[in-house]
């Protein structure tokens, strides 16, 4: 169990703590703290732990935080470690560094914390991410949720582990009970001139299936030394030492209670055993480090003897040759399909491919002045693995026998990457994309396989990887590789992770990660004790453990959102979408929002400076008779629509943008007696990469209703000493006739698309055109129609100009006009004769 101090203090002179019951970083000022942007960074390393500090919505800050109530909102980022009462993380948020609540750690989906976790209770939700330990007394994690290192679950009453997802990947979960018993590896073999080397397991069952990480000390006999066993629950240097020939018993007692007795595993018979025979003379090796697979190592075999007065050991040859039978046998796993290569590639086995024979092979080994004897030696796979000697005695040495043994540990030198789609045809291989103009892999969201496999130094699959008796694994994360920076609101969601069974040493992985962009997928093994809890294994850093590019991820699908122009008239209520309506031809607004298959935004799909990190795409936007229909494609299918115009568009931001199209029906006034009737549009998205809204009956496509719109302008007639009125009507093709459009308050009529033409008698200039005296009045320069309606007004042309003028519009485009014809001279209100006849 952790334990975690932290040491505050406050200098004389230093502002003092906040006196607010909650600190809200949200686009304010914060003591202790400068802002930039929506990004603090706090010079204060502490607040007031009975402080409530919230982090708003995409807001970054800088500096560890002290507080009670530790609140994300959703992609916040704590750039360092926090220590509160409880911590809180909304999606898409982040902490860097380490987290250590007195209560509750709650991550929500697709957040992240960096550093390692101590609490009472650890909440990892679906596709959150924790990348380093967890030790509470609860721990929960949901599907796919990810913690990548050890989780120790202790302390307090009653502690759970739920460390099962739904799919049955389990995270590894250790909980810190009472020590079952300690268990002996050992040779079988010693040496009474020198003390065996043996390893030592604090085993947390019967079956020593899981290790006891609490700390132990253990005196071994015989012997009698005392040794330490740490977290790791194992020390591999501990020794026994019989000093009389013969055998002897091993055992091992402790200070630290168990509930069962130890014992023993024999690692050259694979017996569960004890006994160990001891003997005056016989072979030592030098001892080999743990290296990596297929490496070449150097060793030597001494021949030696105890000493006539003394436990000392001495040459039992010198400066002689002796044929002696070396073997190897395999310790952990207990069983192999490759032999241990000596000298010049001589296997000790039936050949290089088969697996160690206990009858090994007869070597000349030629023995020094010191009696030492050299060797090479190698080892294509992993695992630990046990050489013996022995040495059968004749003529001069008649009943001499002479045996010997070591052990060593061969780790994976790497992790090799194969990434694609699917395990069945049609499959689809990993592109790699390079940057954003690389080629679709898989959505963001969906799962695509990786077979990790562990390699020798060869470069070849090491079989036994996985097959321990603690099963070692590989912790995979991801790099982000592109967007090389992160837009405003971008995301590196954490890699989900369900690992198949290890294979000849290759686990399928089911991966998924729920953003677009590009990553790399990094390989560690996953035992943060090194292979079989040896710290003298390999780190494993990039580049041997680090896959090529994978991707282009791309989102999911879309969704399209219209905003029309106009409220539907009351007369069409019952079947136009709420939204609204727009006349054919009129732009109107529509905005794309890209998704993860997770139903998140996909935040990193944006317009970026550089085209590498531009990864939203040319949206084309089409018109269909229903969302989610294939049935109907530009309505109506009579007459024929001409279909959307300007519906192209890739300035997204954060995954959301718009676009302004226009809907055309392919016959409008004047140029058709009878325009497509009122009609209802659907609007889909699709891309190059096969992105669409269309997702049958999930799809999300906006509608509205595209009217054949025109303007009626009304005949009118008047004194030319007066100003004449002009009324000006906004109407739409019903199906049978034009009606009033009268919830069209948007449009407008500005004064300079208004045309006076025709003028006659004394208004004309010419065949047809118009003198001065035909004008507009000036003010205002537009006009905006109310209800439907608007009045333009043309000015009196005064004494003696009598005649007529038409007047049309040639805008707004989607209202083309009628021709109003306005008559100066005849008298409307003024009786100028009466004349009664009886």
């Amino acid at each position: 169990m952790k334990l975690v101090i932290v040491l505050t203090c406050l200098l004389l002179g230093a502002a003092a703590p906040v006196a607010a019951s909650t600190l809200n970083f949200n686009g304010s000022a914060v003591a202790a703290c400068t802002l930039s942007g929506s990004n603090y960074t706090c010079t204060a390393s502490a607040f007031d732990p009975n402080l409530d500090i919230s982090i708003g919505h995409g807001v970054s800050v800088s500096g560890n935080l002290i507080g009670r109530d530790v609140t994300l909102d959703n992609a916040a980022t704590i750039v360092g470690s926090v220590t509160a009462t409880n911590v809180s993380l909304g999606p898409h948020a982040s902490i860097s560094g380490s987290v250590s609540a007195s209560d509750t750690v709650d991550l929500s989906p697709n957040s992240e914390i960096s550093g390692d976790i101590t609490a009472d209770t650890v909440v990892v939700a679906n596709n959150a991410d924790v990348d380093g330990s967890v030790a509470a007394r609860v721990v929960t994690r949901g599907p796919h949720g990810s913690i990548s290192h050890a989780v120790e679950c202790s302390g307090g009453a009653s502690p759970s582990c739920a460390c099962q997802n739904v799919s049955g990947d389990p995270t590894s979960c250790s909980t810190v009970a009472a020590l079952h018993h300690f268990m002996i590896s050992h040779p079988g073999s010693a040496l009474t001139c020198t003390p065996q080397p043996v390893t030592v397991s604090a085993c947390a069952n019967a079956a020593c299936s899981s290790l006891y990480g609490g700390g132990a000390d253990v005196t071994l006999s015989p012997g009698g030394l005392t040794f330490a066993i740490g977290a790791s629950g194992i020390n591999a240097a501990a020794s026994v030492h019989p000093t009389v020939p013969g055998s002897v018993t091993i055992s091992a007692s402790s200070t630290s209670a168990t509930s069962g007795a130890a014992t023993c595993l024999n690692t050259g018979t694979g017996a569960s055993s004890c006994a160990m025979t001891a003997a005056d003379a016989g072979f030592l090796f030098s001892s080999v480090a743990s290296h990596a697979a297929e490496t070449s190592q150097h060793l030597s075999v001494s021949a030696v003897k105890k000493a006539d007065n003394s436990l000392a050991c001495t040459p039992a040859f010198a400066s002689i040759s002796k044929t002696v039978n070396l073997s190897c046998a395999y310790s952990d796993p207990s069983s192999g399909t490759l032999p241990v290569r000596l000298g010049a590639n001589v296997p000790l086995g039936a050949g290089l491919a088969s697996a160690c024979t206990s009858g090994g092979r007869d070597f000349a080994l030629a023995f020094d002045a010191s009696g030492v004897a050299a060797l090479d030696m190698i080892y294509a796979d992993v695992g630990k693995v046990q050489l013996n000697a022995s040495y059968a005695g004749a003529g001069v040495d008649a009943g001499l026998s002479m045996t010997g043994s070591t052990s060593f540990i061969s780790v994976p030198a790497s992790f090799g990457f194969s990434v694609f789609k699917q395990a069945v045809a049609p499959n689809k291989t990993n592109p790699g994309a390079p940057d954003a103009a690389g080629g679709a892999f898989v959505m963001a969201g969906e799962a695509f396989l990786a077979t990790i496999t562990a390699l020798n130094s060869g470069a070849a699959a090491t079989p036994n990887f996985g097959r321990e008796g603690l099963a070692e694994s590989v912790a995979l994360s991801r790099i982000l590789v592109a967007p090389t920076t992160l837009l405003t609101g971008g995301a590196n969601p954490p890699l989900t992770d369900v690992a198949g069974a290890y294979v000849a040493g290759a686990s399928v992985h089911s991966l998924t990660w729920a953003e677009v962009g590009i990553i790399k997928i990094g390989a560690t093994l996953a035992n943060p004790n090194g292979y079989l809890g040896t710290a003298s294994a390999p780190t494993f850093k990039p580049p041997a453990n680090l896959s090529a590019n994978v991707g282009r991820f791309t989102p999911a699908y879309y969704t399209t959102t219209v905003v029309a122009k106009q409220p539907c008239p009351a007369a069409l209520s019952g079947t136009c979408p709420a939204v609204g309506f727009a006349y054919s031809g009129q732009p109107f607004s529509v905005t794309v929002t890209a998704y993860n298959l997770d139903g998140t935004e996909s935040r990193n799909f944006g317009k970026a400076a550089s085209p590498a990190d531009t990864f939203a795409r040319t949206v084309t936007l089409s018109g269909w008779g229903a969302a989610g229909s294939t049935a109907v494609s530009n309505p109506p299918a009579s007459p024929v629509s001409l279909g959307m115009s300007a519906n192209t568009g890739s300035m997204f931001d954060a995954g959301i943008g718009t676009i302004t199209p226009a809907y055309n029906f392919s016959a409008l006034y004047p140029a058709s007696a009878s325009p497509a009737a009122p009609t209802n549009v659907f609007v889909r998205a699709d891309d190059s990469d096969g992105v669409s809204s269309l997702r049958g009956v999930s799809s999300v496509e906006g509608g509205l209703m595209v009217l054949a719109g025109r303007l009626y302008i009304a005949h009118n007639y008047g004194s030319e000493l007066v100003a004449a009125p002009v009324s000006v009507y906004a109407q739409y093709w019903d199906g049978a006739h034009y009606v009033s459009s009268n919830t069209d308050s948007v449009n407008s009529i500005l004064l300079s698309d208004v045309r006076l033409a025709d003028c006659r008698k004394n208004l004309a200039a010419g065949v047809g055109q118009c003198s001065s005296a035909a004008a507009l009045v000036a003010t205002p320069a537009s006009v905006q129609l109310n209800a439907g309606a608007a009045r333009l007004r043309l000015r009196a042309p005064g004494a003696g100009n009598s005649g007529s003028v038409d007047v049309t519009t040639v805008a707004p485009a989607w209202l083309p006009s009628t021709t109003g014809r306005i008559v100066f001279g005849i008298y409307k209100a003024v009786l100028l004769h009466r004349q009664e006849v009886y």
